[in-house]
């Protein structure tokens, strides 16, 4: 008793006690407390017997307050103790004797009792869990389900026991079917027989719970107890149901079960409501022949508790019905596309809930899925996931249309066992034709939800594409040649449901408007009463609520925002995002000519009345939401697997429709010519749907000259406001691309120019400009008088050159730095300067073959650019990361542009780039500047000593040599990135006669690559390893070259000097990269590395250079890498058999490496990875990987 005290004056003091001191004393206690074995005793006390209220705070001043306050104390203690038996049974339960659990067991039916009439639910619920934990660990009793449901019987003939009872068979299948439960530590066979006995007894459960559902109240305590009783009935059913309960009975009685009609009946309860739809949820998304039976009931759902609850706006209801609904038709798309007067009378009550003007969006939410299976079963005929599991049960059970997306989860739930043990192989000619690659680009798409792996490889001269998905590979020959579904009545459907879906056309573009025209049109009116009555001054606005002076004010805010962006609910936009899909599948359904014909019914711009600029905003989105999706990169397409879904604009240009947008050029009129002060509020959101449908529909607007003047001026007002400028933006760089020859009209021309010699003022996100600049780039680009295109290019630069040369010029040189605000300013305009100029000179073209011009407007650009950018790059300014990243970006595209005008300036550019890189190396954009420069160069051998000595800066630098292990490289990826790109690139470049030049170069950067393979940074690790493979894939060509005679000094013998010294290492660091979570990603590369360490290995067998390199190398190599792992790495007696398996597959993969490489005079590049033996060398190093997830990462 002493101890129980105790164990209640903690409980209380960890509660309530004020000094978190105190309470982290209690707490430690407690826990210390529950490893004890006498936690046992207490635990079991306190929930069987009752306790000596413990200590409490001063005493209330009142008998009831006091009464209370034990009561609640009372709750938390023995809460506390079922709590701490929960947690000891799941722990040490299996220890118990077989005589404690038996007394255990008692002490908690006892328990149960005892609070099943008193203290809160939660208790009881506990109470139950601790029950559960204690039966599935009472294997030694043979069938412990067995004994709990005689003990259950016991308890139901005593007062008050049922709903113990029912709580009991509530938590007790939840319990016994939650396989992620990481505390039950049940085996997957004792899981399995414990549901197997479960739901032995079902029909007993079900009596039971029709008994409860039955049983009467006084008049006096049915309204208390009733309502409570139902809901545990329902949560009850709803566990069961879960569990399969039904599934033990014919499925041709589940429709009059008498417990369904307890269910109907509970809906209209409000109490019970939500868990009598759960149920019927459950049961639908479960059963083949129910949704048929609902559908049935649809008049029932929609007269007696539909309407009724529209009327009352009662949403719990309305959410609730349209959940059940849109699950109805779901689960039999077939039954509804037949168009019976129960289907029609469930699509009108779905209709209803999408109208439903509620102040959220979920409602409506919850039917898009059945609108959009619907709507599917038709446009795309049969969707493949049902395809598949009518393939599967097709040999000994019919699948009707009832299967929903919840069956395919449960297949792929059981078919764990089978997807390993899978694979296909599918023979392809040489040429690959486009309608296969298509068929597999699309399988690929469909199964990139499902399925773990895919690799696609080329072996041998068949080109074998060989893939490797798991299940989905057994079922493609079927897939892939199923016809689609009879469309003979299509066409009937179709006309039964137009009027249906134009209706739902209307209701989708109402809920995707930020208020329904209903309630805007009830503010108006409400608004002109108040003004009868009340005058108020000043702006309106349209939240009511009491003024403190002169009666109401109307907010009207969104329509009207001064105090910052606007923008619409989250709520709206995650609804816009869902109905997609559904709209495009609407558009097709309906044809386009007739969707957009219903956006632009009735006009806009009526001279008489107020534009309603929320209706408009929302079919403005109707009318661009197909470029968005497929933007988004959500719409792919393949013959046989997907159907045909294009964007409005395209179909409308390919149906050779023309579509009056007189509407659409009307707004931009209209809005082109506003004040910019008057555009806020919700007008930013009608000027930033209509720029994105210019865009969207830019070949059609701007088809017509007389649009052009009008589009550049409402896009130019448009890029100054932020909530329209991306889109502005966006619309600007199509209509330029699409209208190129109408902008170049002086006068358009001037716009333009106005725009671009604005953007130093707006300050728009760098990527905004960018797509300014790049329209305005492409024009002046085309424009055909050089005289004016170097003209209008000086224009548009004038402001770069002007915010750069503030930064060079000597006598600004000290007092910039003086004025921290004013020379960060200056060096943002700097930056954003050469982020114009680049992205012009990436616009301006290529170089010229015939040499430079006179009048060439690149030169001319660079007469100004590298003078002025080379001051930047001795001034020291660069020190900053954002103006060096400019300035290394707009270099690597004037590279890139210009071609040879960059040659007689080459030493200096490489010597800016790596001087600053020695001065400022957390900047690795020095080094991928380089690396442009090597690439567009590289191949003049008479730069190779200047190429040789920038290698050698770069690969000395301090924060380069410091790369020595792999947490340093997961430190700095981007600087190993950068680094190993350059070292690919001046290997893959440059001639052989410069890469023999730099062997100790070549040697260091070789094993810096090794070493950094091992990084966890997947981007550092992959760069690593594509520098590694490049440089083994040039030494093999070389040796295949002059395999007779390889002369010292040349690349050949530099290579094998290179792989000799460094091929420990790098066996070593490939094996490491092929342990822990991230090695599958890194397969690929390894597999190809180590087969040309391989093929390079077998060649200098036959070479004079054989002492120097041989396959005994590569052999004591792997055999030292894998012996010299920590036991913990690998698994017992693994270093023995690794090593012999790996090394007859290295050999299978160096002859198929070497087999390719000298077949068509070793033009042929495909080598790696074909043939037998490059794919067994592949999968054993994928099962190595997939062995080895969990082994200790290397550091």
């Amino acid at each position: 008793m002493e101890l129980q005290m105790k164990v209640a004056e903690a409980v209380h003091v960890l509660n309530h006690d004020t000094q978190s001191c105190n309470r982290v004393a209690a707490n430690q206690w407690l826990v210390h407390f529950q490893q004890t074995d006498a936690a046992w005793e207490v635990a079991t006390s306190i929930l069987t017997s009752s306790l000596p209220p413990p200590p409490h705070s001063p005493s209330s001043s009142s008998s009831s307050a006091a009464s209370s306050s034990a009561s609640a104390a009372d709750s938390e203690l023995e809460f506390f103790a079922a709590q701490i038996l929960k947690r000891k049974i799941q722990n040490e339960g299996c220890f118990l004797q077989l005589g404690a659990k038996d007394a255990l067991l008692n002490a908690l039916l006892l328990a149960a009792k005892r609070f099943s009439s008193s203290g809160p639910p939660q208790l009881l619920t506990q109470i139950c869990l601790a029950l559960s934990a204690l039966i599935l660990r009472g294997v030694e009793n043979g069938k412990p389900i067995e004994q709990l449901f005689y003990s259950l019987q016991n308890l139901q003939s005593q007062e008050d026991g049922n709903i113990a009872v029912l709580e009991m068979l509530t938590v007790l299948p939840e319990e016994v079917f939650d396989t992620h439960n990481t505390d039950s530590k049940l085996t997957s066979a004792l899981r399995t027989q414990y549901c197997r006995e479960l739901l032995s007894h079902t029909p007993v459960v079900l009596e039971f719970l029709l008994q409860q559902s039955e049983k009467s109240f006084d008049a006096a305590t049915a309204q208390l107890h009733g309502h409570e009783r139902s809901r545990k009935i329902l949560r009850c059913l709803l566990s069961w149901v879960r569990a399969g309960c039904f599934s033990e009975i014919p499925q041709g009685s589940l429709p009059a079960h008498p417990l369904l009609n307890f269910v109907f009946g509970s809906l209209q309860v409000l109490s019970s409501f939500d868990l009598a739809i759960e149920v019927l949820i459950e049961l639908v998304s479960r059963h083949e022949g129910l949704p048929q039976f609902l559908l049935c009931r649809v008049h029932f759902l929609k007269e007696v508790l539909l309407l009724p609850a529209l009327t009352k706006g009662d949403e719990k209801v309305i959410g609730g019905l349209a959940c059940l609904l849109s699950e109805i038709g779901q689960a039999a798309p077939s039954l509804i596309v037949e168009a019976s007067a129960e289907a029609l009378s469930l699509a009108d009550a779905l209709l209803r809930c999408v109208a439903f003007p509620s102040e959220e969006w979920e409602i409506a939410d919850s039917t898009l899925q059945f609108w959009e299976v619907v709507v599917a079963f038709w446009v795309k005929g049969t969707p493949l996931w049902r395809r598949v599991i009518m393939f599967k049960y097709g040999a000994t059970k019919r699948v009707h249309s009832t299967y929903t997306h919840r069956c395919m989860e449960g297949c792929l739930s059981k078919w764990d066992g089978f997807v390993n043990d899978v694979q296909f192989e599918v023979g392809v000619e040489w040429v690959m034709s486009k309608t296969m690659m298509d068929l597999l680009v699309g399988w690929w798409n469909w199964l990139g939800g499902f399925s773990g792996v895919f690799t696609g490889e080329v072996a041998g001269q068949e080109r074998i594409w060989y893939f490797e998905v798991p299940l989905w590979s057994s079922l493609a020959s079927y897939i892939l040649g199923l016809d689609e579904d009879s469309t003979k009545s299509r066409k009937h459907v179709e006309e039964m449901f137009s009027s249906l879906f134009s209706a739902l056309l209307d209701a989708l573009l109402s809920r995707a408007q930020f208020i329904s025209q209903d309630k805007e049109a009830s503010m108006a009116k409400l608004m002109n009463i108040i003004y009868v009555v009340v005058r108020v001054s000043g702006e309106d606005k349209m939240c009511w609520k009491p003024a403190k002076r002169r009666g109401f004010e109307v907010d009207e805010s969104i329509f009207n925002d001064e105090r910052g962006n606007p923008d619409l609910p989250d709520g709206l936009i995650h609804f816009r995002m869902n109905i997609v899909e559904l709209l495009v599948d609407i558009c097709q359904l309906l044809s386009s000519a007739t969707f957009i014909q219903k956006l632009f019914i009735g006009g806009w711009t009526s001279a008489n009345v107020p534009i309603p600029w929320t209706e408009v905003e929302s079919k403005l989105f109707a009318l661009n939401v197909f470029n968005l999706y497929v933007s988004a990169g959500h719409l792919h397409g393949s013959p046989g697997l997907y159907y045909s879904r294009t964007l409005v604009a395209e179909v409308v240009l390919q149906e050779g429709q023309s579509f009056d947008f007189s509407v659409i050029m009307q707004l931009v009129t209209m809005l082109s010519i506003w004040p910019s002060d008057e555009l806020k509020g919700y007008v930013c959101f009608v000027y930033r749907s209509l720029a994105d449908v210019v865009g969207s529909y830019s070949k059609l607007i701007s088809a017509f000259q007389s649009n052009a003047r009008s589009l550049l001026l409402f896009l130019a007002t448009g890029i100054s406001e932020p909530l329209s400028s991306n889109a502005c933006a966006s619309a600007l760089r199509k209509i330029c691309e699409d209208a190129s020859a109408v902008i170049y009209e002086p006068a358009n021309l001037e716009i333009l120019m106005w725009i671009g010699e604005g953007l130093e003022k707006r300050n728009l996100p760098l990527e905004y400009e960018e797509e300014i600049v790049s329209a305005i780039s492409l024009i002046l680009g085309s424009v055909p008088n050089q005289e004016l295109k170097g003209n209008l290019l000086a224009r548009l630069l004038s402001s770069s050159y002007e915010a750069i040369g503030k930064l060079v010029e000597e006598d600004n040189k000290h007092s910039l730095r003086q004025n921290p605000a004013t020379y960060t300013q200056i060096l943002t305009s700097a930056a954003r300067g050469l982020y114009r100029m680049g992205t012009v000179f990436s616009h301006l073209g290529t170089s010229l073959p015939t040499g430079p011009s006179a009048d060439d407007p690149i030169l001319a650009l660079l007469t100004v650019f590298w003078p002025m950018l080379e001051k930047l790059f001795m001034s020291g300014h660069l020190e900053n990361g954002n103006l060096a990243a400019a300035a290394c970006r707009a270099l690597s595209q004037a590279v890139q542009s210009s071609g040879q005008h960059f040659v007689a300036v080459l030493p200096k550019v490489l010597d800016c780039l790596s001087t600053n890189f020695l001065s400022f190396q957390s900047h690795e954009c020095y080094i991928r500047t380089a690396s442009v420069v090597i690439e567009e160069f590289g191949h003049r051998e008479d730069y190779g000593p200047l190429f040789v000595t920038t290698f050698e800066r770069f690969t000395y630098a301090v924060s380069v040599v410091a790369l020595n292990s792999s947490y340093i490289c997961d430190q700095e990826p981007d600087l190993v990135e950068a680094y190993t790109n350059f070292a690919s690139t001046f290997v893959r470049g440059s001639p052989k006669e410069v890469l023999a030049a730099s062997g100790s170069l070549l040697e260091v950067s070789f094993q810096k690559a090794a070493i950094c393979c091992t990084a966890m940074h997947r981007g550092a690790a992959l760069a690593a390893m594509s520098y590694l493979s490049c440089f083994l894939d040039a030494g093999l060509a070389s040796l295949l070259e002059c395999l007779t005679c390889i002369s010292e000094g040349s690349f050949s013998a530099i290579a094998i000097q290179v792989i000799s010294r460094s091929g420990e290492g790098l066996v070593s660091n490939v094996v490491y990269a092929l342990l822990g979570v991230s090695a599958m990603s890194r397969v690929h590369k390894c597999a190809t590395i180590l087969q040309q360490l391989a093929a390079i290995c077998s060649l200098s067998e036959r070479t004079t250079w054989k002492a120097n390199l041989c396959w005994e190398s590569l052999h004591g190599w792997l055999h030292s890498a894998v012996h010299t792992l920590p036991v913990e790495y690998l698994n017992q007696g693994e270093a023995e058999s690794v090593v012999p398996v790996w090394l007859k597959a290295l050999a299978g993969a160096a002859s198929d490496c070497l087999e390719s490489k000298s077949c068509d005079g070793g033009k042929n590049n495909y080598g790696h990875m074909q043939g037998k033996g490059g794919r067994v060398l592949k999968r054993l190093l994928r099962e190595f990987a997939d062995s080895h997830r969990n082994a200790p990462n290397l550091t």
